[in-house]
């Protein structure tokens, strides 16, 4: 955020190749909020999909609770 940025959303998720299996990738925004997803393009996709749906895509955005508390601590 002291780079200018509003908007900082960490993202979370497995790599089994990966020696602890969990990595985490932060993204930034100036403007827009990570928030709001393209919710009917995910929902009514125009491709064929066995593992992603609109509610796998907005859980991704979720953080576990002991992210949350570490990051509330740091603000």
């Amino acid at each position: 955020k002291q780079a200018g940025f509003a908007e900082v959303q960490t993202l979370q998720f497995p790599v089994a190749t990966y020696l602890s299996g969990w990595w985490t990738a932060t993204q930034a925004s100036k403007g827009r909020p990570f928030g709001a997803i393209r919710e009917p393009a995910a929902r009514y996709k125009s491709f064929s999909t066995k593992y992603y749906n609109a509610a796998i895509h907005q859980a991704s955005l979720v953080l576990p609770e002991f992210m949350r508390r570490a990051f509330a601590e740091a603000d």
